[in-house]
């Protein structure tokens, strides 16, 4: 069962919202891992930091002592580790720095986020002060005069500073970086998955739409064949009482006085139209399979136009192709009934066009005439049986101009020109 218009453009609609879901939901969750990367590589880096500080309690931050620090936690991503004094001097360092060495961190900004690394600040323990010995101090002569003077040596009088002032590390946040490689895979990923969704969508949609024109064209392939038929059976029927009732009123004409002949000769015109209209029905009921051969389409053109009238029909044929497969009679009652229907809507004086040439892989006959052109609201419908504007018109010309354009694989156009007129064109691809 195919799905109708709305439904298609509810599926489309319900399959871009969808994706565009996903893509958000992904891109929302990418930049929620971006906004917590800082903390997660502040993280990494202080795990390293405490590890350096036990260490500094334990021995001193040394050329040597660093290195082996630094062979041990290379693992885990350190890169370089300095001890820097309060006046950026570096004092001892262990490793290579992959990012400018005199971009240092600082109690103010300890952290700094490179491309591929990260530099981190710390401070290292303080000193402890040593305590003072019990008992009275060691000096063996009276007191001195003046006010009493520290004890211990002059560089712990003070309060305690800073040995070598802080840490300055720089890493490799390998757990943030993987983290961040993993959410920007899983955004793509997701972006991907609703691209083919889009796509899967877009060719669902299209499959659908194809789906409905073919039901819809198979539908007035069936609708057209049961008409035939339908017609087929009338005309058969009227066939042979019209023309009885046409050679009655031939005879009638001629042996009816002069003032009632012209009453006679009416019937016989008004017997005449019907016949005319019975072939027509009958050629558009006929779905004999084409008898294709190679002809010449610029000859076939030449004789339908002599069979209309030539005087008012002009011929361009200079570009045609000197042989195509056609059925030679069929495509000639197509460019006779365009022609035809071009020669009534254009003026009396008036000339048509009937151009014949070839573009690309098909062969093209185009009509073009001079008259008012077609409405807008009827250009889809001059090929549809039976319709017509003209009073005394059958309506079927241009139906049976599709049929047989359609037989031959072909389609039939027909836009209003620009400088007044109609122009009907017929592409018959290459059998």
């Amino acid at each position: 069962m195919t799905r109708g218009p709305r439904d298609l453009v509810a599926l489309l609609a319900v399959s871009a919202l969808t994706g565009l879901l996903v893509v958000a939901i992904a891109v929302w969750s990418h930049m929620g891992v971006v906004a917590r990367m800082d903390a997660l590589r502040r993280g990494e880096g202080q795990v390293m930091l405490d590890a350096l500080r036990i260490t500094s309690q334990e021995a001193a931050l040394t050329d040597e002592n660093l290195e082996a620090i630094h062979e041990t936690l290379e693992d885990h991503g350190l890169v370089w580790v300095a001890v820097v004094s309060a006046d950026g001097r570096v004092l001892a360092h262990a490793g290579h720095p992959v990012a400018d060495p005199t971009i240092l961190p600082s109690a103010d900004s300890e952290f700094v986020a490179f491309d591929t690394t990260a530099r981190m600040f710390g401070f290292l323990p303080r000193t402890a002060p040593p305590r003072a010995p019990e008992g009275p101090p060691a000096h063996d002569g009276p007191p001195l005069e003046g006010p009493p003077q520290p004890q211990g040596p002059p560089e712990l009088q003070e309060r305690p500073q800073r040995g070598p002032t802080h840490l300055v590390i720089e890493y490799v946040p390998e757990n943030a970086q993987d983290l961040e490689a993993r959410s920007r895979r899983a955004m793509l990923a997701s972006i991907g998955a609703a691209l083919l969704l889009w796509l899967a969508s877009g060719w669902l949609y299209r499959l659908s739409r194809r789906a409905v024109a073919q039901e819809a064209q198979l539908a007035q392939h069936r609708h057209l064949a049961a008409l035939g038929q339908m017609s087929a059976v009338m005309a058969h029927e009227i066939k042979n009482p019209l023309a009885a009732l046409k050679g009655h009123a031939q005879l009638l004409a001629r042996q009816v006085a002069e003032t009632e002949r012209p009453r006679a000769e009416r019937v016989v015109g008004e017997a005449e139209r019907l016949e005319t209209l019975v072939y027509s029905l009958l050629d558009f009921a006929r779905t004999a399979a084409l008898d294709r051969r190679d002809a010449d389409p610029r000859r076939i053109l030449q004789d339908a136009a002599e069979q209309t009238v030539p005087d008012r029909v002009r011929v361009v044929a200079d570009h045609g192709p000197e042989r195509w497969s056609l059925d030679a009679t069929r495509m000639r009652q197509v460019l006779v009934n365009l022609l035809d229907n071009a020669l009534k809507a254009s003026p009396a004086d008036a000339k048509v066009e009937a151009e014949v040439r070839r573009d690309a892989d098909d062969l093209v006959f185009v009509v073009r005439d001079r008259g008012p052109g077609i409405p807008a609201e009827q250009l889809e419908q001059v090929f549809e049986p039976f319709f017509t504007t003209r009073t005394k018109g059958s309506g079927l010309g241009l139906a049976i101009v599709r049929r047989i354009t359609r037989l031959h694989g072909g389609t039939v156009s027909v836009v209003n020109r620009p400088g007044g007129g109609a122009e009907f064109t017929v592409a018959i691809p290459a059998a």
